[in-house]
């Protein structure tokens, strides 16, 4: 086993980390249903192993007269080499399906009882201490809609780490949020936040600003509405972040939001606070 280790090791050492993850993973799965067949094993290995050691005995310790005697081959099926060549194929294919089964069962379990956790977070009442916060825009109706504000309206609670999830919104429109963290959102203040529009590949173009989204929007379905039928409202999508609370409790801010084809009106349809862990203090 230690000298599988050494090669595993010494194969993987210069390979990327990605890849040398998945080996790693392939070995562990290899391990744990070719390898480790334990029933197979005590059904199979260790009559074959004691049947091994008897036959040792017998061949060079015994008489020849004691050695016809206990001749095994009388007891055995006369079959052709091919016939036990299938035979032990079929043990070891039966071997590798039990124990894919048996793992894919306790992955099984194990969802379930993540997805039980999961149901049991979300029924849970947030703390008092959990992000307080609203999303709307910068400017009035009169005015293409530039940037958002991120409101943080609790009078006591600041909002710690807020990380913002990038934006896809169909194949090819990708957008990031300027600025992309923030360290620590104070009590009734504002964030300004003014989304980036970058292509597929991820390199930023001139668009900035959600009227920037919007009108890129239009270009894209221009092709496909005619203007009495294009719909009077875009969707945005989710605009989401990550952020902690003053006790480390983690937790997924959401926002689902639409404007009107004027890029005036900009609005949020829904808004969903998860919690979703906690950090571990240092002290």
């Amino acid at each position: 086993m230690w000298l599988l280790t050494v090669v595993r090791r010494a194969v993987c050492y210069n390979l990327d980390v990605n890849v040398r993850k998945n080996i790693y993973d392939l070995w562990v799965y290899c391990l744990s249903v070719v390898l480790k067949p334990w029933l197979m094993f005590w059904i199979f290995g260790v009559p074959t192993g004691v049947f091994s050691f008897l036959a040792l005995v017998r061949d060079n310790f015994l008489s020849q007269e004691t050695q016809r005697i206990l001749a095994t081959q009388k007891y055995l099926p006369q079959w052709q080499w091919r016939t036990w060549l299938l035979v032990f194929m079929t043990a070891a294919l039966c071997s590798i399906v039990r124990n894919g089964f048996l793992i894919w069962k306790r992955q099984e379990a194990r969802c379930k009882e993540l997805q039980e956790e999961l149901d049991r977070q979300k029924q849970e009442p947030l703390p008092n201490s959990a992000p307080q916060v609203e999303l709307d825009s910068e400017t009035t109706s009169d005015f293409p809609v530039n940037r958002l504000l991120v409101r943080n309206i609790s009078h006591s609670e600041p909002v710690y780490n807020i990380c913002f999830q990038p934006l896809r919104i169909g194949n090819d429109i990708f957008i990031t949020w300027a600025p992309e963290t923030q360290p620590v959102l104070h009590p009734m203040t504002i964030m300004p936040l003014t989304p980036i529009v970058r292509t597929s590949q991820g390199l930023p173009i001139e668009f900035k600003g959600v009227y920037a989204i919007v009108e890129l929007i239009q270009k894209k379905r221009a092709m496909l509405y005619t203007k009495t039928i294009q719909p009077a409202r875009l969707g945005l999508g989710t605009i989401s972040f990550s952020c902690e609370d003053r006790v480390q409790n983690r937790y997924l801010v959401t926002f689902e939001v639409d404007v009107s084809n004027s890029g005036r009106d900009f609005r949020v349809r829904d808004l969903d606070r998860k919690r979703i862990g906690n950090r571990p203090s240092r002290t």
